[in-house]
């Protein structure tokens, strides 16, 4: 099959996807009014299921092999679904270079992405209810189909970041219209 690396650049490139993970994450948190502590244990969360994926998908038929190995030899143009995941990936494993963990770890950025603007949006609508509504709220998007499915190379993350983005662009349209479009266009 495929090494989770092969070569010297694959495993700087996976060390440097590390390294932004915070960086990239620390604005988002500031973006989504969520505290610090909270956002890194969601981001760590939805890791953890990214890893998870990967190992089930060296046991497991998975679309997540099947996009990356395609990704490889990419040839075809812009287009919608599986093939538009097929170039995506293309960017990451072929033109870039990334190893199959590498290009898990930028899907599993959209996955987070939606994680994150999902749980801002909950955390908004209950901010003036009780306590419990507000763990209750916390302790939905821990749900672990949601972070499964939306970690793996594949349309779920896309798709899941693409909701997260609408709801939290929802909360105040007037000021995120333009998120709004990027929400709708992924």
């Amino acid at each position: 099959m495929f090494e989770l690396a092969e070569n010297a650049w694959q495993v700087y490139s996976v060390m440097a996807v590390f390294i932004l993970y915070p960086l990239c994450f620390l604005r988002m948190f500031k973006y989504f009014a969520i505290p610090n502590l909270i956002g890194f244990f969601l981001v760590l969360w939805h890791l953890v299921f990214c890893i998870g994926y990967l190992a089930f998908t060296y046991s497991q038929v998975a679309d997540a092999k099947t996009y990356y190995l395609e990704s490889l030899d990419a040839s075809g143009g812009f287009a919608v679904g599986t093939q538009f995941v097929i170039v995506l990936a293309s960017i990451f494993s072929d033109t870039l270079g990334l190893s199959y963990l590498g290009v898990f770890l930028v899907f599993n950025l959209f996955g987070t992405v939606g994680l994150l603007a999902f749980y801002a949006s909950l955390r908004k609508v209950v901010a003036e209810r009780t306590g419990g509504l507000k763990w209750l709220a916390f302790l939905f998007v821990l749900l672990p189909s949601i972070s499964f499915w939306s970690s793996a190379i594949g349309k779920d993350g896309i798709a899941f970041m693409s909701v997260g983005l609408s709801l939290w662009a929802s909360m105040d349209l007037n000021k995120r219209k333009g998120l709004m479009l990027c929400a709708i266009a992924a």
